[in-house]
């Protein structure tokens, strides 16, 4: 017996949303009030007690552009529109509230004592406000022309049997193609050099055999056998991912979406706020320490500065080499497009393309690297930097037009549920902050794999069961 038709899908929606507005109303406030508090809030506070003048003026426009969107949003819970404007907010905002200082920023590490010219200063912003403007007025616009579609999927009763095979399958495989067990579980540092397009792959696959198991156990009445086969898909992913060597926001991209399955996406606009700073505060620096550094939980948390990582948090700053990268381009003739056309091509190796451009945060970093100034050439960089790199700021206008009207068409407008879970959604919600961080051509790699995955195993594994091509929202 089915656990749930296609006809209760609506009244659990509803009583979806119903749920979160009744956890908001606890607090006092609306969901959208309850986003602007935080956003208007720890900005004053950074404006009160730790900004000089300059570096007010220089992200006042950033903040304005993200509170005029996350009023935007109107949902009840915690969308993917939340996390892409956090994002952006902590990584262009506060970051740069905690770090420029009189044309330095201290971030002790990259850039750390170099002096930068206002000018650039002042250009690397307007790339990125001339970006998020367009992006904005796109999404207003393609959301008010377009119609909005929710389809939902069910897995067939017997998919679980495939899933939990192909989960065992993909976890041998992608063990194998890093190098073995013992090299899958050493530390970073450690780690011994492996194909990373094949490994990435099967990595994927695992991580979405995951996804739709736990999909299908939360979906339906307990049953033993699938509880123990999700169990144990979960103990592989652990082996796999794990938080002492894996990379922290591939981390997210493994466990948010499990965690967004287990609430059924009921993940409250409140809660989800102040978890997120938590993680930056707190998890995001300790799963650097014990990722990258190989520490123990107990050095780790040792190293967990609260105080001062509430108005300091580390590894976040992404304008310092947006500056950077400003001043190395004003010597360098525009790339028409060759920036732009690797990031779109990034599964041809480099062995079949030998031509092909290297990434403008690998480049730069490479010369930070060779300077003393940075520990490794692959840098963190927003994609705004490669589209001005391609064209300038006509560049970062058609760039930021066209990734506007993909993530509006095909994120926003378009919805799609599998047993009632928007698990494309919830992949794409922890696969945000890796790529606005980037650098994007570095790391796109297993985003674009797993929402691929994920449309295969919903042609190969469910059953369409409604459309509804006028929809107001989706839950």
């Amino acid at each position: 017996m089915r656990a749930e038709t296609a006809t209760a899908r609506p009244a659990r929606a509803a009583f979806s949303r119903r749920a979160t507005r009744s956890d908001e109303r606890r607090s006092g406030l609306s969901p959208t009030a309850v986003r602007l508090f935080f956003f208007v809030g720890y900005y004053a506070l950074h404006v009160v007690f730790v900004s000089e003048a300059f570096t007010i003026a220089v992200t006042l426009p950033i903040f304005l552009i993200c509170c005029f969107n996350v009023a935007r949003i109107g949902e009840d819970r915690a969308t993917v529109q939340d996390m892409i404007w956090l994002c952006i907010y902590m990584f262009l905002v506060i970051s740069t509230c905690q770090s420029l200082f009189n044309g330095y920023f201290e971030s002790e590490g990259l850039m750390e004592g170099v002096r930068f010219e206002t000018a650039d200063i002042l250009k690397a912003t307007l790339i990125v406000v001339v970006f998020l403007l367009v992006a904005t007025a796109t999404s207003i616009w393609v959301g008010n022309v377009g119609v909005k579609t929710l389809t939902s999927y069910e897995l067939r009763d017997s998919s679980f049997v495939v899933l939990l095979l192909g989960n065992i399958a993909s976890f041998g495989l992608f063990i194998v193609s890093v190098g073995g067990l013992a090299n899958a579980l050493a530390d970073r540092l450690s780690k011994e050099e492996f194909y990373a397009p094949v490994a990435t792959g099967f990595l994927a696959a695992q991580l979405v055999t995951c996804f739709l198991g736990a999909a299908y156990v939360r979906a339906r009445p307990f049953r033993f056998w699938t509880a123990a086969g999700f169990a144990l898909m979960v103990l592989l992913q652990l082996v796999s991912q794990n938080p002492f060597n894996t990379a922290r926001f591939f981390l997210l991209i493994a466990w948010l979406p499990i965690i967004l399955i287990y609430l059924k996406g009921r993940f409250s606009v409140t809660f989800f706020y102040m978890s997120a700073l938590f993680g930056l505060i707190v998890m995001m620096p300790l799963l650097n320490f014990t990722g990258r550094h190989g520490e123990t939980v107990k050095q780790a948390l040792e190293n967990v500065e609260l105080p001062k990582f509430l108005f300091k948090i580390p590894y976040i700053d992404l304008l310092n080499l947006m500056v950077y990268a400003v001043q190395e381009l004003e010597h360098i003739p525009y790339y028409y497009g060759a920036k732009t056309l690797s990031l779109l091509l990034f599964l041809v190796p480099r062995d079949i393309w030998p031509g092909k451009e290297i990434l403008l945060g690998i480049e730069l970093g490479n010369r930070l690297v060779d300077a003393g100034l940075a520990g490794t050439e692959n840098l963190s960089m927003f994609f705004a930097a490669d589209f001005y790199a391609d064209l300038g700021m006509a560049g970062v206008i058609l760039g930021a037009f066209v990734v506007s009207l993909l993530l509006t068409l095909y994120g926003q407008n378009r919805v799609v549920l599998i047993d009632g879970m928007d698990l494309p959604g919830f992949a794409l919600m922890a696969c945000a902050p890796i790529l606005i961080r980037g650098p994007i051509g570095a790391v796109i790699a297993l985003p674009f794999l797993v929402l691929v995955a994920l449309w295969v195993a919903r042609v190969v594994l469910c059953t369409r069961v409604a459309t509804d091509a006028h929809m107001k929202s989706a839950t």
